[in-house]
This record gives C-alpha cells, structure tokens and sequence, in this order.
C-alpha cells in the first residue's frame, strides 16, 4: 500500500537498530517460508501468487518487455534496496528536525510584520519540501515493503520504520494520524480478502457473492480467483469480464466485439465489510504477459489512488454539481431566462466536472506509471489522453451531456475548458512529473524508487498545481545547495 502522510515514534532510533529490526523481520518472509509454508494448505485458486509472479519490466532496444518470476536472488537485490536508503541516516545524509505542522506554521506568518514575513515565508517553504520530499522517500519505501511483503506486520511499518523518518523529518500529529488511516484501509480490504477467498470454495459463488451475477455451473472451470494486494482478483475470458464490467459503475456502452478492457476493479466504498476485486480479462492480455500480472499491478494502483483521494478530500461533491446542472435547466425554461444567473450556474457546474475530470486523469497517470521506464512517460501520458481520434482515455467526451449537445452555451463553456484548458494542464502536469523523475535521480543523486518517490510528491496535489510544486521543490534545493 502506498502510504503518504507518515511519521509516528520514539526519539533517537538508531541506523543500527533500525537494520537489524527490518533484517529480523526479513527472516520471516523469504519465499521459502511466507509463501510456501504460510500458504501451503491453501488450494492453488486462493494463493496469492502475485509475489512470486510478478512482473519486472526491462526494456531493450527494440525490444518488447519480458517478464520474470522473482527469486530468492531477487529478494537479496530488494533487501539490498531498502538497506541503501536506511544508509543515509548512518552517512548523516539528514538531520533531526522537531515537529513541523505546515497548517499551524502558515496561519503564524500573518502575525509577523512584512520584513519578518518575507524571510518566514521562505523558511516555511524549505521546511515544507524539505519535509514532504521526506514523506515522498519514506512512502516508497513502505510501498516496497508491502509490495513484495503484502502481510508485514502493520505495527512494524509503523512504530519501526515510520517513526524512524518522523525523527528526522518532524511529521506532525495529524499528519500520524492520516497515515494510520490509510494503512488500517489497507490491512482491512486484504483481509477482507482473505476471508472471502478461504469462505467460498467454489468461484462461481464467490463471483455471486461480490458481483450478484449467477453465471452458469460451464463457467467454472473459465474462473480463477486468487488474492491481489488487497483485493479478490478474477481471472477470467472476455465474455466472463463483459458480463461482469456491466456492473461496475458508469460502465462505458459497448458491446462484446469491441470490447478490449484488460481489467477493472470495484471502486471502494469504504465500508468495513466491505470486498474490493478486481477484474482481469485474460483474452486480451499480451503475449508476454498471459497471467495479467502487469494488469493487475495497475488496477491495485487505482484501488490505492482511491483510498488517498478518499482520505485527503480530493473527491469531488458531485451532489452540489447535480444542484447547479438542475438549477441551470430550470432557468433555461423560463420565459424570461436570466443570462448572467445562466452563465453563473453553468460555470460552478462545469468546475466540478472539470475536477472531476483531472482528479480521474490523475488516478490513470498514476496507474501508468506502473512498470512504464521514466524515458517513455511522457510520450505515454500524451498518446493516452490525446492521440488519435478516438484517446484510450477521453475523460471530456465521457462526461458530455447528450441533452444538452444543442445548447449553445453549454457547449462555448465546454470546449473552453475540456478543448483548450484541460489538455494544457495535463499537457504541463505529465511534463513537470517527468522533470521531478529527473530532478530526483540527476540532481538528489539518487536511482532508487525514483518514480514512486515523485508519485508520492505530488499524490495529494492536483494535476494543476504539479508544476507550481515542482518548481518550488527545485528552488528550494538550490538554494540550500548554492546553485
């Protein structure tokens, strides 16, 4: 689970002590006992098997991607991995730091003169991103550990690891508090998981049970169920998935021969009994990757992305949208329309979409970032939103109100926003991702987690203001450094 807000513990951890904890808790899960002993009895459906068979990306020159199982050897190369970022707390790289709560520190700035204002403000800023680039590297370490250690025990990453990085980067209480949050989501949906996996034995049951979708007793032998990171995954054919993507939320109106979904997942709903699954459809998956491994990584990112969109308060109030779209119709109806009310409506409407639209953009940034190398982002990012004429992605057209095709004023509005603003703002978004990527290895000298480490740099902020956060990031470097 990718976690953001972090920090919690006692003062003084030590490098050393902090090592052999993450070492002891190594020992307990080497494939050759979490996965083969923990899971033994397990029947071949249930197991989670994705640690084993997860993909790994290695691009060649005119090459396609091929997958691999991780070894024991793989294994020693992540050990390897966590123990080099711990290494800078030995090498001195970072110095303690006392409690910094950015909300606080910002509303003390207006009871300072202007003179003293100034020089605050420019400490608060390098306290800031000194502080959420901190947040960045400890969250892309927690996520290595529960990619590849899905049941490490919570309270290690917490009062462990977690509080090693609060030491040094002073998180705040409330800040605590929302990382806890977000880890009680996930240890929750994995059991969840897990319960419902070891309860139904038969698939078609399950797949009942969590769609209400009766499919008939020849289906079963074209179902797997298996445990994902926090989810049930079905693995099934195309016809299986378009039955089932049917009845999934705002599902997109084709029909069976055009459909060419690798996967979905159930949004979740955050209820405590909640079952996530996810969906992969085996017909289409490419040749080098059968299983849908690569599918199934990216749907997880989506169930992640959700939870972090949940719990910072980035969804948008679709209920006030509703409001304002109906309050612009029914002025439209009058005999005498008020144009300025009209326009008014209109727009508080269509911000929310617009939010609406970048914040789904974002969560599918996020999911491609998954096992794509940081050279071919942006070209990715560009041609799944924008090339061709009909975009994998078409946020804009998918929210366009047929009813309202013939309303003059309603469609100036739209492709002010969705034709003009929208693509820009994406357009600078996936450019400023890639310079943070290159500013992290280049300029922070470091190759590990580099994409995860912008991920989680810019995970509560809006597409819009990625390039302002970017930028800030950057000065605020170089003027430690003299550059």
């Amino acid at each position: 689970m990718v976690v953001h807000t972090l920090g919690v513990g006692v003062a003084g951890v030590r490098f050393a002590l902090a090592r052999q904890l993450i070492m002891e808790n190594f020992k307990n899960y080497s494939l050759s006992h979490s996965q083969k002993e923990n899971f033994k009895n397990s029947s071949e459906n249930h197991q989670p098997d994705f640690v084993e068979k997860i993909i790994k990306i290695k691009v060649y020159k005119g090459r396609k991607e091929k997958k691999e199982k991780i070894t024991e050897e793989d294994l020693i190369k992540i050990k390897e991995r966590i123990l080099k970022e711990l290494e800078k707390f030995e090498k001195g790289e970072y110095q303690k730091a006392k409690i910094f709560d950015p909300l606080i520190e910002f509303q003390k700035l207006a009871f300072l003169s202007k003179e003293e204002r100034k020089k605050a403000y420019q400490e608060f800023k390098e306290k800031l991103m000194t502080q959420k680039y901190g947040w960045a590297q400890c969250q892309s370490l927690v996520e290595t550990f529960i990619e590849f250690f899905p049941d490490i025990e919570k309270d290690f990453l917490v009062s462990k690891l977690i509080e090693l990085y609060k030491n040094y980067f002073g998180f705040c209480e409330w800040q605590i508090e929302k990382a806890k949050e977000i880890l009680d989501w996930y240890y929750q949906y994995r059991q969840n998981a897990k319960t419902a996996l070891e309860k139904y034995d038969d698939p078609l049951v399950l797949v009942k049970d969590l769609t209400n979708i009766n499919l008939p007793q020849e289906d079963q032998k074209k179902i797997k169920t298996t445990l994902g990171l926090m989810s049930v995954d079905i693995l099934t054919d195309a016809e299986i998935a378009f039955k089932l993507y049917h009845k999934t939320e705002n599902p997109i109106n084709i029909n069976l021969e055009k459909f060419r979904t690798l996967g979905f997942t159930k949004p979740p709903q955050f209820k405590k009994d909640e079952v996530l699954y996810t969906v992969i459809n085996l017909s289409n998956q490419p040749s080098f990757d059968k299983e849908g491994m690569i599918t199934r990584t990216h749907e997880w990112q989506h169930l992640k992305n959700a939870i972090f969109e949940k719990l910072f308060h980035l969804s948008v109030d679709t209920i006030t949208a509703k409001k304002y779209l109906n309050l612009y119709k029914e002025e439209k109806t009058k005999e005498k329309p008020n144009q300025a009310l009209k326009e008014i409506l209109l727009r508080n409407y269509l911000k929310y979409k617009k939010k609406e639209v970048l914040n789904r953009t974002k969560d599918e940034l996020f999911a491609l970032i998954e096992k794509t190398p940081p050279q071919y982002l942006e070209p990715k990012f560009l041609a799944t939103f924008f090339v061709g004429k009909k975009p994998a992605y078409n946020y804009p057209e998918r929210i366009f109100l047929k009813d309202l095709e013939s309303d003059q004023l309603y469609k100036q509005f739209f492709e002010e926003i969705f034709k003009e603003e929208y693509p820009k703002i994406v357009k600078n978004a996936c450019r400023a991702f890639v310079e943070l990527i290159n500013f992290i290895h280049k300029e922070k000298k470091e190759n590990i987690n580099t994409v995860a480490k912008a991920r989680a740099f810019l995970m509560d902020k809006p597409l819009e203001n990625w390039p302002r956060m970017v930028k800030r990031l950057m000065e605020t470097s170089h003027q430690k450094t003299g550059k």
